[in-house]
């Protein structure tokens, strides 16, 4: 059964107008997300530390982190939902693009699970090399 979340809980994101900052700064507040179309120059991540927060990418939103470090990470926490998105590769190489729960979480989440759904991944090769 789902459940019906007012639109005046989300904070609308727009590419050309956000930062991570101003995102995270909204998420810090408890708002839940919105990314509309378009790519998302990340200079840091995205921080989903709520439980039950949910962020949903519209028309192929797209993150793309520009520091090497991860597009989004979310906390070890009950029923983050994430939906809707493309991860794509940065200009530097970032050791990953989506970090659910930090590294050595072992929360189990089995009554509030945190769901992915609709992601995708982009990654290209840095160094390619036409056979010789």
């Amino acid at each position: 059964m789902g459940e019906t979340i007012p639109l005046a809980q989300f904070y609308i994101a727009r590419p050309d107008v956000d930062t991570a900052e101003t995102i995270n700064a909204q998420l810090a507040r408890g708002q839940d997300l919105i990314l509309t179309p378009g790519i998302y120059e990340l200079t840091e991540p995205i921080r989903v530390t709520r439980a039950h927060t949910v962020v949903l990418g519209m028309g192929f939103a797209t993150l793309r982190p520009v520091n090497g470090t991860a597009a989004m990470t979310t906390a070890d926490a009950d029923g983050i939902e994430i939906a809707g998105l493309l991860f794509d590769t940065g200009p530097s190489e970032s050791p990953v693009l989506l970090e659910v729960g930090p590294e050595g979480s072992r929360t189990r989440h089995a009554k509030e699970p945190i769901s992915l759904h609709d992601i995708f991944f982009r990654v290209a090769a840095r160094e390619w090399a036409a056979p010789k």
